[in-house]
């Protein structure tokens, strides 16, 4: 008996481990698990268009690989269309076929190492984010080379392109090792705004003598680069741009959010889609996202004709979650400061609270749950996390004894300020780091360095109130409590007017 249930579970197991492989609309399929498939087949055809989700008896599967020796040997097969679900292509997929055109979506992490080896693919359009590029280098058939990136890049390039396009994002672009050859295609398009940095062996003398075509309004900027500007001919021409309504969203699992694509040359012209990461969150034709799955992505929208001018979002997911709060109540003397804080569960580090008060004259909260009690009364203080809020009740009594002048300050470093008893009994003074700040008997206050400090007046009956002073250093212009690059930004904007 034991025998025969442990015999059924195996063959219980056996069938639902089993891929299945089915054929539609002549492309061959094979499932991956329940909701994905990768491609193992297709038609010996000129163009293939491989669709980003195929339905089998029912069920709807995502395309997510295209699999070894899927097309390899296709003689007929010039362009594959690859869907913005596809992650990987294994093996061989187009190994010695006769393909000549490939556009790699920003999906694809992932091409093996034998993927498209002898095939003629003169017109390619990739990105940097597929490490194969780098350790082995692309074929050197491309004559036609479209490359898409964002900040700086390292990857190898073809010396014997006709044609490089360089994507709008792109910032910065070097040899990923010091033997790469140097880039000699005739015709040089850039759509980045702003000259990308370049090392000094990217172009060859060759390519110089060729021709950089720059966006409209550019042309200054590139003849005095460094590099560019030895290209004997810059030209200007309406290079498309594409704009998003964000950069840059915190989304909850399960939810949708449409972007909002726009092309500046050709307004009317189509949007094509692409999530990096359609395990994290998928993106629709119009532009409609919806999380999946936890971790983070990003979304990009391209103009349909011309790739290399693209705008990408940044997705960042969050698990549903509950919202605690370590007090629900505060009972607190005028002067007085506590801390609250909230719980996620689960935890993420997406999210973080925004807190606010229903009255800072009774009491002030600060970005990382301070309060501080300002005056005498009842108040909410609120805390929000997405779509979530907290609240604690804040009850403020009269300081009975000793009342400050002031409860709260901000002081550089160097500066002081009088502090006083407007009780008029007299008091002793005392601070909780003299380091950051000092105190004397008379209640005169001076800021010694950056820190937060409170300084506190106490009477022979045991009353006491204290003034909360932030010390910060002269030129601390964001008042972050450090003088830093930040700073320096602000001054400089200071200085051209921007500010």
């Amino acid at each position: 008996m034991k025998k025969l249930i442990l015999l059924i579970a195996l063959t219980l197991t056996a069938v639902a481990t089993s891929a299945e492989s089915f054929v539609v609309d002549g492309i061959s399929y094979s499932t991956i698990d329940s909701t994905k498939v990768r491609v193992t087949g297709g038609p010996n055809t000129e163009v293939v268009e491989i669709p980003a989700r195929v339905t089998y008896n029912g069920v709807t599967y995502k395309v997510r690989e295209i699999g070894n020796k899927a097309f390899s040997d296709k003689k007929a097969l010039k362009k594959v269309i690859i869907p913005n679900s596809v992650r990987y292509f294994r093996g061989s997929a187009f190994e010695s076929s006769s393909l000549n055109t490939l556009a790699i979506p920003f999906s694809v992490t992932s091409l093996e190492s034998f993927s498209i080896l002898g095939c003629p693919l003169a017109n390619l359009t990739t990105h940097p984010w597929i490490e194969w590029w780098v350790t082995t280098g692309w074929p050197d058939a491309v004559r036609n080379l479209t490359f898409l990136g964002l900040g700086r890049n390292n990857a190898p390039l073809v010396s014997s392109t006709e044609t490089l396009t360089l994507g709008c994002g792109i910032t910065a672009f070097s040899w990923h090792n010091a033997s790469s050859k140097s880039q000699s295609a005739k015709t040089v398009y850039c759509y980045a705004e702003v000259p990308p940095t370049l090392t000094s062996n990217f172009f060859s003398a060759s390519a110089y003598e060729g021709t950089l075509i720059v966006p409209e309004g550019c042309v200054d900027a590139y003849r005095n680069a460094p590099y560019w500007k030895n290209f004997y001919n810059i030209n200007q021409a309406p290079l498309e741009k594409v704009t998003l309504n964000y950069t840059e969203l915190t989304m909850m699992k399960s939810q949708s959010m449409p972007l909002v694509a726009t092309r500046k040359v050709k307004p009317n012209a189509s949007i094509k889609w692409c999530s990096t990461n359609p395990d994290v969150a998928e993106v629709d034709d119009n532009g409609v996202v919806t999380v999946v799955g936890s971790g983070s992505c990003s979304i990009f929208a391209s103009a349909a004709d011309e790739p290399a001018a693209y705008a990408r979002c940044a997705i960042y997911t969050y698990e549903d979650f509950t919202l605690s709060l370590n007090k629900q109540s505060l009972t607190m003397n005028k002067g007085d400061l506590d801390t609250l804080s909230v719980t996620l569960n689960p935890e993420t580090t997406v999210l973080s609270p925004i807190w606010s008060t229903t009255n800072p004259l009774v009491a002030s909260v600060g970005p990382k749950g301070e309060v501080i009690a300002t005056g005498e009364g009842e108040c909410d203080i609120t805390a929000t996390v997405a779509n979530r809020k907290v609240t604690c009740h804040v009850t403020v009594n009269a300081c009975a004894g000793v009342v400050l002048n002031q409860n709260m300050a901000k002081l550089q470093t160097g500066q002081t300020l009088q502090l006083s008893n407007t009780a008029e009994t007299p008091v002793t003074w005392t601070v909780t780091d003299p380091t950051v700040a000092s105190v004397d008997k008379n209640g005169v206050v001076t800021a010694l360095k950056n820190g937060m400090v409170a300084v506190t007046a106490s009477d022979s009956a045991g009353n006491t109130a204290s003034c909360y002073i932030w010390c910060y250093k002269l030129g601390d212009l964001n008042e972050d409590m450090k003088v830093d690059v930040a700073d320096q930004n602000i001054m400089l904007n200071i200085i051209l007017g921007m500010q």
